[in-house]
């Protein structure tokens, strides 16, 4: 039997991916794209993926440049220019990868890499025999905390079908959808389940001003906040076991953004420390916010700049008291290359939203665009809480590369046909 060049293909891009995702190294993820970079053919292409991530390249250099005036450890440095280079190679090497595939393969290729991890999650879950001696939190831990490469396949198979094109035989597209949710909801991931909601949707185009789109706007904010007002009335706390954890985490996650009180952390009470560390990540970025002063609002601390958190507090078995990376990606950014850093990330996310933000009459293309969109939404709500594009473990910019390959040529088939009709 021979193997047809597409799915041959199919099964390379899919292995890397795959690879990449279990060896979870950054360095090696940095080292992987940008060899793949080398052995790549630049086009006509290369102009344009090239200009879509020119705002993360300049923040790169200000992180470059900045650390060289500072007394940083080599070492730290280094670790910082490759967090920062990664979303580069990692696009521009996704939008290479996937062009090897035609457009409907590739996000075929998307949705098959999700069902298989689907898979591997769902037999994690199930070697944890005795279910009722298991928690929420030992369940995560051991079986996996979230995965959005899952995420973004529903959203395909769901995109795909919302415009009535088919990925799959329909038996095919029922059991890769049933893996990919029962696993979906065994992660009991917060930022999965308020990210998907959201870029649904966005993909769908509940957004944009129609009298469909402000009823479900009116109903899913009425919703939120009924849910909400319910989380309030339970007697939920930190010692909650099982599926009241869950629903404990859920209510503190709009919480743990900001944090309202000033604190003397060298004398801390308990209850104090209690609520310090369920606002943690407003902790750490209004200590990041306060060690930016003078001059250097404007470019940042640079690469290799640690913030102190004002003492030493137990962070996954260790004290640390000075940390690299914080949660809050836009404060990360801030901290690291200044108010110039963070107005050209938010200029490469509004760019792509304002690139993506489109209808168009062709079904394919529609659906390519409005995946492609709700990524970029992803990483918007993502840059609150785990640091959206330079999440050390994120590979959905590869993905998004490789989207942006795959609507570029879609539109670029669309509009060549409609010159020819004219």
């Amino acid at each position: 039997m021979v193997i047809k060049k597409q799915h041959l293909l199919s099964i390379l891009v899919s292995s890397l991916i795959i690879v990449l995702y279990f060896v979870n190294k950054i360095e090696v993820n940095v080292i992987v794209f940008t060899l793949g970079l080398f052995a790549c053919k630049f086009t006509q292409s290369s102009l344009f993926i090239f200009r879509c991530v020119n705002s993360l390249i300049l923040i790169f250099l200000i992180g470059v440049i900045i650390s060289l005036f500072t007394q940083s450890l080599f070492f730290n440095i280094f670790k910082d220019a490759i967090y920062f280079l990664k979303p580069i190679s990692a696009i521009v090497f996704g939008f290479y990868l996937f062009s090897l595939l035609n457009t409907r393969n590739a996000f075929r290729t998307i949705v098959l890499i999700g069902a298989f991890l689907s898979i591997c999650h769902i037999y994690n879950i199930l070697k944890i025999y005795d279910f009722n001696e298991v928690s929420i939190h030992y369940l995560r831990n051991n079986a996996g905390l979230n995965n959005f490469i899952e995420m973004i396949s529903i959203l395909v198979i769901l995109i795909y079908r919302f415009n009535g094109i088919k990925l799959f035989s329909s038996i095919t597209t029922n059991i890769i959808a049933t893996l990919l949710v029962i696993s979906f909801v065994f992660y009991f991931s917060r930022t999965m389940i308020v990210a998907s909601l959201i870029m649904t949707m966005f993909a769908l185009g509940y957004h944009r001003l129609s009298a469909k789109g402000f009823i479900i706007l009116i109903i899913s904010m009425l919703s939120v906040i009924l849910f909400y007002w319910y989380l309030l009335t339970l007697d939920l706390n930190l010692s909650a076991v099982g599926f009241e954890a869950f629903l404990y985490k859920l209510r503190m996650a709009p919480g743990e953004l900001f944090i309202s009180s000033d604190f003397d952390v060298n004398n801390l009470q308990p209850k104090e420390l209690r609520y310090l560390y369920d606002h943690w990540r407003g902790f750490e970025a209004s200590q990041a916010i306060s060690q930016l002063n003078g001059f250097n609002v404007m470019h940042g601390n640079g690469f290799g700049a640690l913030v102190d958190l004002g003492r030493e507090f137990k962070l996954d078995g260790e004290n640390v008291r000075h940390i690299p990376i914080i949660h809050n990606g836009f404060v990360y950014v801030l901290f690291k290359t200044g108010i110039v850093g963070l107005v050209l990330y938010l200029i490469f996310l509004s760019n792509l939203f304002l690139k993506y933000n489109r209808v168009y009459s062709n079904r394919e293309l529609n659906a390519a665009t409005s995946i492609s969109l709700a990524v970029v939404i992803f990483y918007m709500l993502s840059s609150f809480v785990i640091t959206g594009i330079y999440n050390q473990g994120d590979l959905i910019s590869l993905i998004l590369g490789g989207m942006m390959w795959i609507q570029k040529e879609l539109h670029s088939k669309e509009f060549t046909f409609n010159d020819r009709i004219d």
